[in-house]
């Protein structure tokens, strides 16, 4: 599932300490303040928006995850940081 953050009237010592993180934490640091104290500097989009993709998302991260992050992809003013959330592969026996 995609999760595109845009993220706008940041500092560079915000970058400096966000970017040399794991894309999990990142992902899980970017949530959080999306809907804290920065909300009004990072603006989260869930796929296509629609409810059932939030449902979806809540399900996905209540058990074991895999995270990759494409980013920063700079614009004009803001910066876009794009994570393709997925459930965790489990381990099959035979694989290497």
């Amino acid at each position: 599932m995609k999760v595109t953050f845009t993220l706008s009237n940041l500092t560079d010592d915000f970058y400096a300490q966000f970017l040399p993180g794991d894309p999990a934490e990142r992902f899980a640091y970017l949530t959080r303040q999306a809907t804290g104290d920065l909300r009004h500097n990072i603006k989260c989009k869930i796929a296509t928006g629609q409810f059932r993709d939030a449902v979806e998302l809540n399900s996905i991260r209540k058990g074991p995850m895999t995270v990759t992050c494409e980013g920063p992809l700079p614009r004009r003013g803001y910066k876009l940081f794009v994570f393709d959330v997925s459930r965790a592969r489990p381990y099959l026996r035979g694989e290497g």
